[in-house]
């Protein structure tokens, strides 16, 4: 049995005060992450075919409709002038601050930058929240093989093949999740995220190639599982490691064989998701639309493959190619030995792109010699010119090694040259030249800041680039600005000049600029003579009719269920029940308490089929269980999908796609007449609150505000609809331990906003009594009916003896605490 690999990031880092510096940040000793023995790195880790493929441009940048993108692979590779500027900014700003990180969090920055919209701010929160969760969690060793075997046992995680991009595929059968899991539930989450951090580290050190191959899928099969029966807790722990700590490395989830309840729920969350959810989201029907991404031989037979069905799962059962979409050819290859070591540790992981280097170079790859070359004369393959230059280095390195050795042997050898020679090392040359330039640099900039010299005004990279220097106080006040724009052009001779001259840049560059320049305008100013259009005020007018009335029923409901209560509570005082009737009560109310805290019956109901939200089929009204913050979400989503729309329509200008984040607050009062502050919502800023009603509205990366739904809706019953379904999920995920899920709605401060609300333009969107039309019924604030605060309707003091679980003819139950 040979001994484990144990991968430690290399960093290259040196002891004494100069600071190791790394993709353009200060780096940090990084603690080991990953440790497999070499019998149990399966064979095609790394496919012969990986070294040689070349992505397509959709693998590299996904568009979507609406005019954002997403880059999905970020090393070793060109980038854009603005991710470039978006990425110095970050460095600047960590080397600014002192801060010190992983490699492995450096190494991330672009996706780091994606995730938080280019805000360098966020991507530093994002990134030290990241360094931290990896500091505790490998803090006591790396995870290894010995520690996953036994789970991996269960087949519930394991790596199966690769999809047409090339792309490790993991796959997840909620089904096989066994019993003892669940009974000591946090032993039994903590045993699958280890074994998905496994197969996480194994895929980035083995399985990926920088600038070619960066991400990978995830196939969740809930074959054999109703609507109940899905483990929420257990996917939604799936999501939140890969989305928190393994930040753009899924490229796309697939869920398959759900049951038809679920299926039909699928349907219709299809039409409710953004482009950029359904390039990452595939809800099928049909398992053989997998094969639009998948070989048939990278798949099991029930997933639509033609593999057999998979019974040992570690060392993962990879196969070979071929991994074109639909190939249907099998080439029976061989595994090339050695492939998982051609690459080094650092070549593993990548590089970012760096200015100051060629393209040639930032695609440069590092490898381990003189394995890797080794590997390709055995395979058979011609070597890449980036491991052909190092090649030459490394035996140039290797031959002066050997004449220093000579020379020592003869006595001649000085020590200048043991010196300068005892550090080359396999695909060490060019690295130690690289290091070397970064730390002469850093102790420059050390020395620099150590003395006292006079400042001297020097033009920054970005002012050197401004023809005109930025005044202090702009010429034009920004509403006088917004108000002219749509005149501003340039001067033509048809104006009666006799002559029009460009000094400084030729007619067509200066038009270009100032079309540029009148865009972003249109992007930064807002519009201040703007004025809601009649098609806003009718639609804002018709939307507080129908809430008003949605709040009636549920009130009018509530009101019902405590009557009906009372008459049964009257009756049984009276003893008019007979005992045999008490008794069966008293076993049925037994078996209520051994029922789980899930709401069953909520996931047998088909919100989007619903024909009729006032009535579920027994008078419920489907907005029944709704709370404060239901129905401040459904107000929020009503209102930002009018405002995207009527904007749009009332501006009537094609450069003006919508409403910027910085500017909604401006525009949120001139249509609604009320104060909008995101903090109300829990949040920081307009990302956070749109994340929330994702489903309904979401922003570009310009930072847009779009709408998700067509204008034109026969009603507003699909609002209420989506809001249902986000509170029984975030109902499961709360119970489940999920503390992000809570909602931190400021009650006080939305009521004021809300009673605050003028006549005239928007209306009073939320209608009288947005704070007390809750407490309309009797008692509903003194031990009987409640607005749902976090989890189900819990209000203390029950009702009655026990509290009953369930109304008669309620089709849902109401939670934990009823009765407490």
């Amino acid at each position: 049995m040979s001994k484990p690999k144990v991968t430690k990031e290399s960093s290259g880092q040196k002891v004494g005060k100069k600071k190791a510096m790394m993709d353009g940040f200060r780096i940090r000793a990084e603690p080991v992450y990953l440790s497999v023995k070499e019998e149990n790195i399966a064979p095609f880790t790394m496919p012969v075919e990986a070294f040689t493929f070349k992505p397509e441009d959709d693998m590299i940048i996904s568009h979507f409709k609406n005019g954002d993108k997403e880059r999905k692979i970020y090393c070793n590779i060109d980038t854009s002038e603005e991710e470039k500027d978006a990425l110095k900014k970050l460095q600047d700003e960590c080397k600014r601050q002192g801060i010190e990180l992983l490699p492995g969090i450096a190494i991330m920055a672009g996706r780091y930058l994606s995730r938080a919209r280019g805000k360098t701010s966020k991507a530093i929160e994002l990134m030290l929240a990241s360094q931290e969760w990896r500091l505790d969690y490998f803090k006591d060793g790396p995870v290894s093989d010995v520690s996953v075997a036994e789970h991996f046992k269960h087949g519930v995680v394991y790596f199966c093949g690769r999809d047409y991009g090339m792309r490790p595929t993991i796959v997840c059968r909620a089904s096989r999740i066994p019993a003892e899991w669940y009974k000591d539930k946090k032993a039994g989450t903590d045993k699958l995220i280890k074994t998905l951090i496994f197969c996480m580290e194994y895929m980035v050190r083995y399985m990926c190639v920088p600038g070619k191959i960066e991400n990978n899928c995830l196939i969740v099969d809930l074959k054999g599982l109703s609507m109940s029966g899905v483990p929420i807790s257990v996917l939604s722990n799936i999501y939140s490691v890969m989305s928190h700590h393994y930040i753009g490395r899924v490229f796309r989830f697939y869920v398959v064989n759900m049951s038809s309840g679920l299926s039909t729920i699928a349907g219709w969350v299809k039409g409710l998701l953004t482009d950029r959810q359904k390039q990452k989201l595939m809800l099928l029907d049909n398992l053989a639309d997998l094969k639009k991404d998948f070989a048939p031989g990278q798949l099991e037979e029930d997933l639509g493959g033609s593999r057999p069905e998979i019974k040992t799962f570690f060392p993962f059962p990879l196969e070979g190619g071929p991994y074109g979409m639909g190939a249907t050819s099998s080439t029976k290859q061989k595994p090339a030995a050695g492939a998982h070591n051609v690459l080094s540790e650092k070549g593993a992981r990548g590089k970012l792109f760096d200015t100051k280097l060629s393209t040639e170079e930032n695609a440069a790859l590092d490898y381990v010699l003189p394995d890797a070359v080794e590997f390709f004369e055995r395979e058979k393959l011609p070597l890449p010119s980036d491991l052909e230059k190092q090649w030459e280095a490394y035996k140039k390195a290797e031959e002066a090694k050997a004449a220093a050795e000579a020379a020592k042997k003869d006595g001649i050898a000085n020590k200048d040259s043991q010196e300068g020679n005892s550090e080359a090392s396999p695909g060490a040359a060019t690295t130690a030249i690289e290091e070397e330039e970064e730390e002469e640099e850093e102790e420059k900039e050390d020395e620099t800041m150590e003395e006292e010299a006079k400042p001297v005004a020097e033009l920054t990279a970005e002012e050197k680039k401004q023809p005109f220097r930025t005044p202090e106080f702009p010429d034009l006040l920004s509403a006088d600005l917004s108000t002219g724009l749509s005149n501003f052009s340039l001067p033509e001779k048809s104006e009666g000049f006799d002559e029009v001259s460009f000094g400084w840049s030729k007619k067509e560059k200066a038009e270009s600029h100032f079309k540029d320049w009148k865009l972003q305008c249109k992007l930064t100013t807002r519009v201040e003579d703007i004025t809601p259009s009649e098609w806003f005020v009718k639609k804002n007018a018709a939307w507080s009719q129908q809430l008003n009335s949605w709040k009636a029923k549920q009130s009018q409901w509530k009101a019902d269920q405590i009557k009906k209560e009372k008459a049964e509570t009257k009756k049984e005082a009276e003893g008019e029940k007979k005992e045999e009737e008490t008794k069966e009560e008293e076993v049925k109310e037994e078996e209520k308490k051994d029922v789980p805290m899930i709401h069953v019956s909520d996931f047998d109901l088909d919100v989007f089929g619903l024909e009729n939200v006032n009535d579920i089929g027994t008078g419920e009204p489907l907005c029944s269980m709704f709370g404060f913050e239901d129905w401040a979400l459904l107000t929020l989503r009503v209102e930002m999908h009018l405002l995207a729309h009527s904007f749009r329509k009332d501006v009537n200008d094609e450069e003006r796609p919508g409403i910027t984040a910085d500017h909604l607050p401006f525009y949120y009062n001139k249509y609604f007449r009320k104060g909008f502050t995101v903090s109300n919502f829990g949040v920081d800023d307009v990302e956070k609150l749109v994340a929330l009603i994702e489903d309904t509205v979401s922003l570009t990366d310009k930072k847009v505000l779009m709408a998700e739904l067509d204008e034109e809706r026969e009603s507003f019953d699909l609002f209420l609809k989506i809001t249902e379904e986000g509170r029984k999920r975030r109902e499961l995920l709360i119970d489940s331990g999920e503390e992000s899920a809570v909602l931190k709605f400021n009650q006080s401060a939305l009521n004021a906003s809300a009673n605050g609300a003028q006549k005239g333009g928007g209306g009073k969107s939320y209608g009288k009594g947005f704070d007390k039309g809750f407490d309309k019924g009797k008692g509903f604030d003194k031990g009987g009916w409640q607005p749902q605060a976090q989890k189900g309707w819990a209000p203390k003091g029950g009702m009655g003896k026990g509290g009953p679980q369930q109304f008669s003819g309620q089709k849902r139950p109401y939670g934990k605490g009823f009765g407490k």
